[in-house]
């Protein structure tokens, strides 16, 4: 198995059990494809399900850094920025989200941030579902993981906390 197919997600979701198959077979298999597409739709009609019910839709820009949680990611953004001294939040958070959080914030307000959040949420679905794949390989079963995840009413309301 070539580097190429280890780099790619949609490699791993989508790999031939028996591995021979090339990348290129492996992207355009319709089975696997539909069912990837079929997944990540169910995973958005969820999230859209559970943010109007919610009412978080309703609500985004008000909820974004409405925790002390999400301000101290955002405090912590501004920082390795160059926007704010030093902040005590800095010995506790890592550096890579709020460092990602905070150029979302900056290219697009905090509709930005909620929509990386969004993204990593899907990122997160997909990467699991072929990890498990990978690890057991039956298709069932990372269906099922990736289902369990996209339908997990508090992770996608986390979302929309920056």
């Amino acid at each position: 198995m070539g580097a190429a197919s280890v780099i790619s997600w949609v490699a791993l979701i989508v790999e031939d059990v028996s591995g021979a198959a090339t990348l290129t077979t492996r992207w355009f298999n319709s089975r696997r494809l539909l069912r990837l597409v079929i997944l990540n739709l169910i995973a958005v009609l969820s999230y859209v399900v559970v943010g109007w019910v919610s009412s978080y839709f309703a609500h985004v820009f008000a909820i974004v850094y409405s925790t002390p949680d999400a301000r101290s990611y955002h405090v912590v953004g501004q920082w390795l920025l160059g926007s704010r001294p030093l902040p005590p939040e800095s010995l506790m958070r890592p550096f890579l989200y709020p460092l990602l959080q905070e150029l979302a914030a900056r290219l697009g307000g905090t509709l930005g941030v909620w929509l990386l959040n969004v993204v990593l949420w899907f990122f997160a679905l997909n990467v699991t579902a072929a990890a498990t794949f990978r690890f057991v390989r039956s298709s069932w079963v990372a269906a099922f993981v990736f289902l369990a995840l996209a339908t997990n009413v508090s992770l996608i309301l986390l979302t929309f906390h920056g």
